[in-house]
């Protein structure tokens, strides 16, 4: 756990906090990357830990070969290729960065749609897909919790708790001793 969050600060795209401080102009895009050495010492420290004291024992392998289908690797390279585009229409365009995540999506069912024409569906192939239904199966329940976080910290700040709160933890604690503790042992 520890180590998943370590590796999230570092970069817009590794949580929904770092994301939505990214989309709503707090920070540019590579300011993400002064906390790097950070994280890696936030994520080694339990990595070391965990590797003295855990037991070196191993289950047994799984004899599972899988074959991939034909646009797997091209899909992964869209997966980049849309990251690529949400930083780039955010620094260079001034666009919001969904705006790319968009057209990342749009060019994924683009190629869904050619594997589907290329690759009729079949008995035999198992081509036949729907892009949507897998990311809704696979991601709803992750997408509703992100919503009901936005929703939550958006009704907090909208009935004035969050102002009052950092109001008391930064102006009456001070911002470099109990107030900084305070938020980290809630994460």
């Amino acid at each position: 756990m520890v180590c998943s969050n370590a590796g999230g600060a570092f970069s817009p795209f590794g949580d929904i906090t770092t994301l939505m401080a990214w989309q709503a102009g707090k920070a540019e895009f590579f300011e993400f990357f002064q906390l790097f050495i950070p994280s890696i010492i936030n994520a080694v420290v339990p990595g070391v830990i965990l590797y003295l004291f855990v037991p070196n024992t191993h289950p047994e392998p799984i004899e599972t070969e899988y074959k991939l289908r034909p646009f797997t690797k091209r899909v992964c390279a869209l997966f980049a290729l849309t990251i690529v585009l949400a930083v780039s229409f955010d620094n260079f365009l001034g666009l919001p960065p969904y705006l790319g995540m968009m057209t990342g999506l749009s060019l994924l069912m683009l190629l869904a749609y050619y594997e589907k024409i290329k690759y009729p569906s079949s008995p035999e192939t198992d081509r036949d897909y729907d892009i949507f239904r897998s990311v809704a199966a696979a991601e709803w329940d992750t997408l509703l919790f992100f919503f009901g976080v936005m929703y939550c910290v958006g009704a907090l700040s909208f009935l004035g708790y969050l102002s009052w709160a950092s109001g008391i933890m930064y102006d009456s604690w001070g911002a470099t001793t109990y107030a900084n503790i305070s938020s980290l042992c809630s994460n």
